[in-house]
């Protein structure tokens, strides 16, 4: 079982436009609406190719998120908390593929809901062969608080994947977690490290699994492909050549990909990467919050050339 966990969850609506263009009045050419959040999109994904997994996540008065995750058939475990799914509004350049996000905050948590989480969580871990921790969080969350689950999950002996940002991702990093997930301009709010060139992202995302006793680092580039690095090597991917349709949750399918590998006991960083790239690419090419079936990944994953950077022993 692989339990992910949602604290933020929303509901994204993506509307696509082409040539968008600030401060003028656009024509939407396409609309949808999906319930997401990051764990929601990695159970959706990790459902899709057949992984046994568990959506815990925050569940509020609308009944939104209970409502499409019933209906989807996942798992879930929801804690449930007063307020509305917050909504966020995605608009798509056709012509640019650039993705422009607008997102609501959410409701603030109280404490006795943190311990509600808490609670949770702890009681997942028992049957969970991994946990992932995905996303933002709303108001009312102390920074500490995704390093103090991971520190729970370890002691447990459930290895975890964490993609954040800001302090979440820079304090849960301290507790050692399995993977962390940082885009480029994660890894310089979170840790002060700019990418100027492949090689040098590489040894310096190196000395920061030494530092944390992180096992691995996957730092997405954007359309330059994707990074993925351990303490005893690194391996580069400029993925595949795809037609972009909707960035939303491309990063989740990638978190999803990797799951899939460690699922399998592949320790190979240039399969590991393979895998979650492709993963990422068969997303790409659907539209708004879209997570690929097992058969896209497949497919995708023979079109990927990953290329080793450095191995040592």
């Amino acid at each position: 079982m692989i339990t992910t966990l949602t604290m933020n969850p929303c509901v994204d609506h993506t509307v696509s436009i082409r040539d968008f263009r600030i401060g003028e009045t656009n024509r939407v050419s396409q609309t949808r609406r999906d319930v997401g959040g990051k764990g929601i999109n990695v159970s959706a994904a990790l459902h899709q190719m057949g992984l046994p997994t568990r959506c815990l996540c925050l569940g509020h008065s609308d009944g939104v998120v209970r409502a499409h995750l019933a209906e989807a058939g996942i798992p879930f475990e929801l804690v449930e908390v007063p307020g509305t799914t917050r909504v966020n509004l995605k608009i798509f350049d056709e012509d640019s593929s650039v993705m422009t996000e607008c997102n609501e905050r959410g409701a603030a948590l109280t404490p006795s809901a943190l311990e509600s989480v808490r609670c949770a969580v702890t009681g997942c871990l028992s049957d969970s062969r991994f946990l992932t921790i995905n996303g933002s969080v709303p108001p009312g969350v102390p920074e500490t608080f995704y390093r103090d689950l991971i520190l729970r999950a370890r002691k447990a002996g459930v290895p975890v994947l964490l993609d954040a940002g800001g302090a979440m991702l820079r304090r849960g990093a301290e507790a050692g977690p399995l993977l962390i997930k940082p885009n480029r301009g994660e890894l310089k709010e979170a840790f002060g490290i700019s990418v100027s060139d492949i090689a040098s992202a590489a040894l310096a995302c190196r000395d920061l699994a030494e530092e944390h006793d992180i096992g691995y680092i996957a730092l997405s580039l954007g359309a330059e492909g994707a990074l993925l690095v351990s303490r005893r090597g690194a391996w580069y991917t400029k993925g595949a050549e795809i037609c972009v349709r909707g960035v939303q949750g491309a990063g989740d399918s990638m978190v999803a990909g990797f799951c899939q590998g460690f699922s399998k006991g592949e320790t190979d960083g240039a399969a590991l990467l393979r895998l979650a790239v492709a993963a990422a690419d068969a997303s790409l090419e659907k539209p708004g919050t879209q997570m690929c079936t097992a058969a896209e990944a497949a497919a995708m994953y023979g079109r990927l050339r990953v290329e080793t950077l450095f191995l040592r022993d």
